[in-house]
């Protein structure tokens, strides 16, 4: 049985569909991992707050107590939250059942802020599974109604989800980044808070540099989500492509003037399925999808682009970004 020729719009719709269908999924967990930041730089600026009422006053800052040893069982019961956070194995050394009141202060910013990245990891695995059943499910589909063909394929199993969660994108797995996140605020809330300190800063003036680190961090954290939902979309697809005997999978890129120049010029080359490097996103916030390399004789004959005046969609012969860039 032939397959059904479509156009290049045809496929390159139904890649848009689905890229817009999992981010849309994606919403609900990228507010709540908002959340889970917001309700940690509450509670960093609550933390601050009693600094500042405790061991400041008008001359200043009462070093000699801030240098003091903390009580134990303001220790232990850091100690014991911590343990119940399941987060032991991450306290980094030096926080141990000796610690004075600065560092025991600076050991509870650095629990709220692993308290938000244990939480964001959660959110965003369950975040990502979604996408990658979606994602292999509605690329079936879209062969099977595309090319008229209804193709054979393995259902999605948790291993195999499973085995794709684990996948890096650039070299690390998502579940890296936030951490890797966290070490970069924490750090930046230590460094803010032995500057307050050392240079009689106000509190006000402390308070928004503990929001701007925070604002930083939900920053982060939303891009994380969005490229990474990108990337999982991209390798569930191939996954399905493969379970359906399709060996490649064509680059497309946005044709418009934002389209970046790395996919620019990967724009309608052929990848074999398992060649990650050349898959989108090829960058934070990338805009690009891929689509089926059936064969040479079912190449699409258009394409969508949009117009640089009008900002709508107009179809055009099927070339590349190079091509394009230089016609309009």
């Amino acid at each position: 049985m032939a397959f059904r020729k479509r156009t290049n719009r045809y496929w390159e719709r139904r890649a848009e569909e689905q890229l817009t269908l999992v981010e849309q999924q994606s919403l609900k967990y990228l507010n709540a991992i908002d959340r889970v930041y917001l309700d940690a730089r509450k509670a960093n600026l609550d933390t601050v707050k009693a600094l500042y009422l405790t061991y400041y006053a008008k001359n200043g800052w009462d070093t000699r107590a801030l240098e003091s040893i903390a009580p134990r069982g303001d220790i232990r019961r850091f100690m014991e939250a911590v343990e119940a956070a399941g987060l032991s194995s991450r306290l980094p050394q030096g926080y141990g059942f000796r610690l004075t009141r600065l560092q025991l202060i600076e050991a509870n910013l650095w629990l709220e802020a692993s308290n938000a990245a244990k939480a964001h990891t959660t959110l965003q695995t369950a975040s990502h599974k979604q996408t990658i059943d979606t994602a292999y499910n509605y690329a079936m589909y879209n062969l099977s109604k595309g090319t008229g063909v209804a193709p054979t394929f393995a259902q999605l199993n948790t291993a195999t989800t499973n085995k794709l969660l684990k996948t890096k994108f650039k070299g690390k797995n998502y579940s890296e980044r936030v951490w890797k996140n966290r070490g970069y605020l924490v750090k930046h809330l230590k460094k803010d808070l032995a500057v307050a300190i050392n240079t009689g800063q106000s509190q006000t003036k402390t308070t928004k540099l503990i929001k701007e680190r925070y604002n930083v961090a939900r920053y982060q954290a939303a891009r994380l989500v969005r490229t990474e939902t990108n990337y999982f979309n991209s390798i569930a697809t191939n996954e399905s492509y493969g379970s359906a005997g399709i060996e490649q999978f064509i680059y497309v890129a946005t044709l418009d003037g934002r389209t970046s120049s790395i996919c620019q010029e990967l724009d309608g080359k052929k990848f074999p399925l398992d060649d990650s490097s050349h898959m989108p996103p090829q960058h934070p916030n990338c805009r690009s999808t891929q689509i089926a390399h059936i064969a040479d004789e079912y190449e699409a004959d258009e394409r969508i682009m949009r117009d640089p005046d009008t900002g709508k969609t107009r179809y055009i012969p099927n070339i590349s970004f190079e091509q394009w860039k230089a016609l309009y």
